[in-house]
């Protein structure tokens, strides 16, 4: 079994009419995040270690552009793509506020697993958007934990069974069944920071929206799936990168050919610590490693990460 251990350091700062709670830094730590075992690479954070978490309010109504507010949003959900073929197993939600003003235990809230196969016009061009339903979990709102630490305000939803992935889906949570008066909201990452647009969504009045299209903001959703590469094939884990590496296995050198100019190259050993790392666009001289399964990181210059394995030989 592979493991990946991470977790987050997060301090609680200033509050402004945008910005509450804010968080610091996410980092890559040596401690374990998620309370159960799971394999590595993968509870990806998107690019959220390079980040600074924030949750941002909207004007007046004291609700968040993350979650539940005066204007009657019934859903949020992060656009992610795994990165290769690979089992997704789950999700982790970071949860910055939990407001309940109701009482009894009536509101909650439902997280769901979308495919993408839904198309909406949005500001004037067709988009993929949130569709089939193929996970789904009511929870209380009451039993949702919200913190400005990740391990204090993290909610781990587990998958019944595990679900082979390989193309771009959603995860996200529905508010619909969340008494009118009660919030909740995500962290998410400070506008401006996340390369990629447009994968954060809302569904509002019926119809899915991007956060930046409705609200201005180029964020992240605080969403994190859990991925299994445990016990997929290096062929089925690689089939679906975006770069191809030769030859495999491998005794002194690895060539890496991407569709993509490469910023860097990692070499990361399989409890996802990095082992070295290079600027060179297409070769890693990995004469110096021991006999083992190693996994690679190609970092492209638009800021994505794609993962491969490879075996070093003798």
């Amino acid at each position: 079994m592979k493991y990946i251990f991470i977790s987050l350091i997060a301090l609680c700062t200033s509050v402004s009419l945008f910005a509450q709670k804010q968080a610091g830094k996410v980092v890559v730590h040596g401690n374990a995040l998620n309370r159960y075992e799971k394999a590595v690479i993968d509870t990806a954070f998107n690019g959220f270690e390079n980040y600074n978490p924030v949750i941002y309010s909207v004007p007046d109504t004291g609700g968040y552009v993350s979650g539940s507010n005066g204007y009657k949003d019934l859903a949020k959900a992060q656009e992610l793509t795994p990165p290769g073929a690979c089992y997704l197993t789950g999700a982790i939600f970071w949860f910055g506020k939990n407001v309940k003003n109701t009482g009894g235990d009536t509101s909650s809230v439902i997280f769901n697993y979308y495919r993408r196969d839904s198309v909406q016009l949005i500001a004037g061009t067709y988009k993929f958007v949130p569709g089939t339903i193929l996970e789904s979990d009511t929870v209380k709102l009451a039993d949702v934990p919200a913190d400005s630490l990740l391990a204090s305000g993290m909610y781990v939803w587990n998958f019944p069974d595990a679900r082979h992935i390989a193309a771009t889906y959603f995860l996200g949570f529905d508010m619909r069944l969340m008494h009118a008066n009660d919030s909740i909201a995500l962290y998410t990452s400070t506008d401006g920071e996340v390369i990629a647009a447009d994968k954060s969504w809302e569904l509002w009045m019926n119809k899915w929206n991007t956060i930046e299209n409705a609200w201005g903001l180029n964020i992240d959703l605080a969403i994190f799936p859990i991925y299994d590469i445990t016990n997929v094939s290096i062929e089925d884990f690689d089939a679906n990168t975006s770069f191809i590496m030769y030859p495999n296995p491998a005794q002194n050198e690895i060539f890496v050919n991407s569709n993509e100019a490469v910023k860097s190259i990692s070499v990361l050993d399989l409890n996802g610590r990095v082992i070295m790392s290079t600027s060179n666009a297409n070769q890693v001289n990995i004469s110096h490693l021991p006999a083992a399964t190693y996994l690679i990181k190609v970092e492209t210059q638009s800021g994505k990460q794609n993962f491969g394995r490879f075996i070093k030989s003798n």
